[in-house]
């Protein structure tokens, strides 16, 4: 059974309905195993786990509780949130994706401080796995200190448009990611500094490609574009 089928973190819907009819200030969403989470403001706005690391990361180095002012993040991580945290000094270190990937480069360079956009958040000082719930303690208690009702996801940080789109392969996926190189550098061109594009074998589904601009349809027509190619090069290998 999947327990994450229609519910939590990686269905809340229910948690909007609900935040929304109670008019609640704020609601956490809660993956099955209790090591992701999600929030939602109070106009039913989502905050994926870009954002609630934004908020911790943000609230962290104001007080000066960021070692070295680093924060890690994987290839997944929204264009948006880069360049909020960039641009105040915060500096990325971006690993593959995968919290163990995560929590080693914390554990290297003693850093304190993680997460990817799913919602899987490592407060190193304070645990050594993500936690849901730690999470959305930390999130509340930063908040506090602001004295801030999120009331949308854009206060945080402006979110770049992301079109992802997962290709099923029958085998050969990282061949197929390698003999399409020439390809993904042409559409990283094509947006320019607007946006990236990344594409990667993936542990669940063959293939994942992510697009990111600040032209939604330009992401749209590259992502179907470069999953097309994908399609064709792995009927060869059928």
């Amino acid at each position: 059974r999947n327990i994450n089928e229609n519910c939590g973190s990686n269905n809340p819907e229910n948690l909007i309905e609900e935040v929304l009819l109670s008019d609640s200030d704020i609601g956490f969403a809660f993956d099955g195993d209790g090591d992701r989470v999600v929030a939602v403001t109070s106009d039913g706005s989502i905050l994926d786990g870009d954002h609630l690391l934004a908020i911790c990361a943000i609230d962290r180095s104001e007080r000066g509780l960021l070692k070295d002012s680093s924060v890690v993040i994987t290839p997944m991580a929204n264009l948006g949130m880069r360049n909020t945290l960039s641009d105040i000094g915060i500096p990325l270190h971006e690993v593959p994706v995968g919290d163990r990937n995560i929590l080693e480069a914390l554990e290297k360079s003693d850093w304190i401080l993680g997460g990817e956009q799913s919602g899987h958040i490592i407060f190193r000082d304070l645990s050594t796995t993500g936690d849901g719930v730690l999470t959305g303690v930390q999130t509340l208690l930063a908040l506090s200190r602001k004295g801030e009702i999120l009331t949308n996801s854009e206060s945080i940080f402006p979110r770049v448009p992301q079109v992802l789109v997962n290709v099923p392969v029958k085998s050969n996926a990282e061949k197929i990611v390698e003999e399409i190189t020439d390809e993904v550098n042409v559409a990283s061109m094509e947006l320019g500094e607007g946006g990236r594009v990344l594409v990667r074998a993936s542990g669940t589904e063959p293939l994942v490609r992510v697009m990111e601009t600040l032209d939604p349809a330009l992401a749209k027509s590259i992502a179907e574009h470069l999953s097309n190619i994908v399609i064709r090069k792995n009927q060869r290998f059928l």
